[in-house]
């Protein structure tokens, strides 16, 4: 008899004991849950950021107005990421190597950079934050990218030269004389044009297992518009992971020998061997004339 009352006094706290704690645990297990959702909201903002960045470097002039086709064109970048509706807000604007906001329109490239910040609420799966009284989450994220160069306007005629006239005075006759000279200087380097392949595959190991190198070449092909001021003439090309230290980057000399005044097509084959590949992503070649980017163009690495 009094084991069986012990029994029952035992089962009697074990009952208290469970309706103490579970409480406890399910409060824990929920708020492990809000948080995972709130960690998983922002590292979805911060990558909608980055695509919209990515596309800012490229045409960055008039991308933080809000009524411009490039400023759309960005939105629209960070939406494609996210649904559709979830985007509250998106925020485009340029700041200097300070961090201070300036105009993009007096940008600089290679000097300044593009912000891209972006912003939505979500809610709230769980009753515990309700209890704390949090109705719904914010989700925030941002992305900061120097600028790369505005793509030139596409031309397939032979350049013109800039005409500068000077006016000399001689005053070694009687009569004052006014002489002409004319002097040629040459056009401005430009790229008309640019092509790349639209997507590159990452190498595969004999394990199965993707490499840090690309499984195929990426050929380059540009054309130029044949002005004997394209004497520096580079090929750079930048990885996802690149950054201002050259993280993430390879550029050599195409070798271009240029015969004016014809524009002139060039071909640059990259093997894609050097070990800055380990992410997939969006990788951006870029024409130069010395440190002078030309044009610019994307493709995916998978």
């Amino acid at each position: 008899m009094i084991a069986r009352r012990r029994r029952r006094a035992e089962q009697g706290v074990t009952v208290v004991e469970a309706a103490f704690a579970l409480p406890i645990l399910l409060t824990f297990i929920f708020g492990l849950v809000d948080l995972g959702m709130w960690t998983f909201n922002a590292n979805q903002a911060t990558n909608a950021a980055r695509d919209g960045a990515r596309l800012a470097i490229l045409d960055y002039q008039d991308a933080d107005d809000e009524t411009s086709s490039m400023r759309a064109a960005i939105v629209d970048a960070v939406r494609s990421r996210l649904e559709a509706d979830k985007v509250d807000s998106v925020m485009v604007s340029c700041v200097d190597d300070t961090g201070s906001a300036i105009a993009c329109s007096t940008a600089e490239v290679d000097v300044d950079s593009v912000r891209v910040d972006v912003e939505w609420t979500w809610d709230l799966i769980t009753p515990v934050a309700a209890i704390l009284g949090y109705d719904e989450g914010e989700a925030t994220g941002s992305a900061t990218m120097k600028l790369v160069g505005r793509p030139l306007p596409g031309s397939t005629t032979a350049p013109t030269s800039s005409t500068s006239t000077t006016t000399t005075t001689s005053t070694s006759t009687p009569d004052d004389s006014t002489s002409t000279t004319t002097t040629t200087t040459p056009a401005a380097c430009a790229v008309s044009s640019i092509t790349i392949p639209t997507s590159v595959s990452r190498g595969v190991d004999d394990k199965g297992k993707q490499t840090s190198q690309l499984a195929e070449p990426v050929l380059v092909e540009f054309r130029t518009n044949g002005s004997t001021a394209c004497n520096d003439l580079r090929v750079e090309i930048r990885s996802t992971e690149y950054n201002p230290s050259g993280k993430g980057s390879v550029e050599v000399d195409c070798g271009c020998d240029l015969t004016p005044p014809e524009p002139q097509d060039f071909r640059w084959s990259y093997d894609g061997s050097d070990n800055i590949w380990s992410k997939s992503g969006t990788a951006t070649v870029i024409v130069r004339n010395g440190t002078t980017a030309l044009l610019s163009k994307t493709f995916t690495v998978t």
